[in-house]
């Protein structure tokens, strides 16, 4: 027999749902999905990263939804509510506990807890190559989708490696860590004046890779920035900006950064890069080769979610469990 009862907690009441999942080892699991209270919150914030993190701390309006496997934290969904709508920031399952279907379990209450907020839709956006298993989930529910006009591009160190154009000098370029605060509040300055801070400033430098992350200085000023981000899967650039003339700026930027890379980390190490600068989008298509894949936007409709919600559980009481692949990580 394979069957066992996971208690679906609700906002306001709990209701048993049995499912059809494996034994863990000799011992069943029982599942709790629930909005996380804040005297609890610890149990679940390692699972999502530093910038979740933290916008959870200042922001009320975002909420974690927390799975636990016999008492013990093992996922958390991250989710903004707007309005009546909600947009889903960021979700992990311990890697333990992927394989068995509650990934899906968990997408299913997340939106029956949703409903019961009076969300009407969830909003999510990702590459669907990277998150191979929320585009299937968001397929399933029958989100719409678009395309969004931005993109990502991943590629690994190995991939750059023996590329000419990286190798050389980096004149003009240094360490993040090595610049002085009057250098960085006046590279805050330009960022905000040109309407580019797409990040928290001023910077907390611990949140980035100070041996790669890098600015480009002229006249002693520092007028570009790249920043790399070590994420769970390898590396990850968050921010790319240049206000200078120099066309060897983002070029040098990225000389010393992926070479500072290669010293740091193993070649098959993954660099990952979201499109939102074109000329270093193309300046990296042209020295990794690799292509940059879109992003889409899923808007998953909870109006009629009732209705849904039994249709779905439906579905998997009748249908033979799927060996499900473990989810991607966001970054």
């Amino acid at each position: 027999m394979r069957s066992i009862f996971l208690h679906a907690f609700r906002r306001n009441a709990r209701e048993l749902c049995e499912r059809a999942l494996p034994w863990k080892g000799d011992f069943m699991m029982e599942m709790i999905y629930d909005w996380v209270m804040k005297e609890n919150d610890r149990y679940f914030l390692p699972f999502l990263p530093a910038s979740v993190q933290k916008e959870y701390e200042v922001n009320p309006q975002m909420l974690i939804y927390g799975v636990a496997a016999d008492n013990v934290a093992v996922g958390a969904v991250a989710v903004s509510i707007i309005d009546t709508g909600a947009v889903l920031e960021y979700v992990y399952l311990a890697p333990d506990y992927r394989g068995y279907g509650l990934f899906d379990e968990c997408m299913a209450n997340l939106g029956y807890s949703l409903w019961e907020l009076q969300v009407d839709e969830v909003y999510a956006r990702y590459i669907p190559q990277e998150e191979a298993r929320i585009h299937e989930m968001m397929q399933l529910l029958g989100a719409r989708m678009k395309k969004t006009g931005n993109g990502a591009m991943r590629f690994t160190l190995a991939d750059i490696r023996d590329n000419p154009a990286l190798s050389g000098d980096t004149p003009g370029v240094r360490a993040l860590a090595e610049c002085t605060p009057a250098q960085l509040d006046g590279l805050y300055r330009r960022i905000t004046r040109l309407d580019e801070d797409l990040i928290e400033l001023p910077l907390t430098l611990a949140d980035y890779e100070l041996a790669c992350s890098c600015v480009y200085m002229k006249n002693d000023e520092a007028v570009g920035l790249l920043l790399v981000e070590q994420s769970e899967d390898g590396i990850y650039i968050p921010f790319f900006f240049a206000d200078t003339d120099d066309v060897m700026a983002p070029l040098l930027l990225v000389r010393f950064a992926l070479s500072q890379g290669l010293l740091q980390f193993p070649e098959d190490t993954a660099v990952t890069l979201r499109t939102v600068d074109e000329k270093l989008t193309k300046l990296l298509v042209k020295l990794s080769g690799k292509e940059v894949t879109e992003e889409v936007e899923a808007v998953w409709p909870l109006i009629e979610y009732n209705e849904m919600h039994l249709r779905f559980v439906s579905e998997f009481l009748t249908s033979p469990i799927p060996e499900l692949r473990g989810i991607q990580d966001r970054g």
